[in-house]
């Protein structure tokens, strides 16, 4: 009976509302369109002002002569750090190419190819470490220009292992002489100016430039640098680039310039900060899959063909 009547005395429940899981995958892409659409016509209006923003940039600059001049004289230093030891290691890469076994001959080129990067590297660690610790602790435009130009080299230093100018035999791209040298000069070319637009508008945005216009800079520079990439790439065709790779390699760029620009926008270089990294992982493993292959090619000694198809078949399923 007490059960009965406390039964009835209890309230009835109310319903429980659904659980609101917020918006959709496609609405939250149509959120992410939209911003990115408001963001890229605000840094598209702010043309009329780009002149004046980066006239008030350029005024605010020099009140960082110490750390501008600083940083240039640590990049000029790494950069000639990096020639002589190139210049000093010429003689003994050329003879590591003239070995008589060809996977010999492509570790020791490697090794000293390697050799001026490395010492370059440890350098700038000093560098940072030691010489520019504390302008670095007070701003991190000179530790980003420094590190900028260990990139830079680390680029050159690829694109002399992959191109291998003046060394035909181990050249690891269907290029001829001329096109390997134009390629290994030009792309180097680019890579500095590529890490030079970086440091400018990082630069510019310290300097208090604002966001769109900052963007709309961004935008400018990065279709500069694609067209020139575009032209280097159609004049290599005429060098004997396969039609697979110049298509890989546009489309490469494209995509990058795409993500450089989401990334300014949206001030999240996320994607491309991934895309980079997965990209550098890529070539480096073809490269390397590539420098064995090329040395099955030429190795006339049954063993070690054998071995390094092993080794290569490892390899690829490693990487897979």
């Amino acid at each position: 009976m007490n059960g009965s009547s406390a039964q009835a005395a209890a309230p009835p429940q109310a319903p429980v509302p659904p659980a609101d899981d917020g918006p959709d995958l496609i609405e939250r892409a149509g959120q992410v369109i939209d911003q990115f659409e408001t963001r890229l016509a605000e840094s598209l209006l702010s043309a009329p002002r780009l002149p004046a923003d980066l006239a008030k940039a350029a005024h605010v600059l020099p009140q960082a002569n110490d750390a501008l001049l600083a940083s240039i004289t640590a990049g000029l230093f790494l950069i000639g750090l990096f020639g002589v030891t190139s210049f000093l290691s010429r003689g003994r890469r050329l003879a590591a190419a003239n070995a008589r076994i060809p996977v010999i001959a492509m570790l020791r080129l490697t090794a000293w190819s390697l050799l001026p990067f490395l010492t370059t590297a440890l350098a700038a660690r000093i560098l940072l470490v030691h010489v520019l610790h504390d302008m670095a602790e007070e701003t991190g435009f000179v530790r980003d220009i420094v590190l900028a130009v260990v990139v830079w080299l680390a680029s050159v230093t690829f694109l002399d292992l992959v191109l291998r100018p003046g060394i035909a035999h181990l050249r690891l791209v269907a290029l001829n002489e001329q096109g390997a040298r134009r390629a290994f000069r030009w792309g180097a070319l680019l890579l500095a100016l590529a890490q030079l637009q970086a440091a400018a508008l990082s630069a510019a945005d310290e300097a208090g430039m604002p966001r769109p216009s900052l963007t709309l800079l961004a935008a400018l520079a990065a279709t500069t640098l694609l067209v020139l990439v575009l032209r280097l790439l159609s004049q290599l065709r005429l060098s004997g680039l396969t039609p697979l790779l110049y298509l890989c390699l546009v489309w490469l760029a494209v995509l990058g310039v795409v993500l450089w620009l989401w990334g300014w926008v949206m001030q999240n270089m996320a994607l491309f900060q991934g895309m980079k990294g997965l990209v550098i992982g890529i070539l480096l493993a073809l490269a390397f899959d590539r420098s064995i292959a090329l040395s099955i090619s030429l190795s006339r000694r049954p063993a070690v063909m054998r071995l390094l198809f092993v080794i290569r078949v490892l390899m690829d399923a490693l990487a897979i």
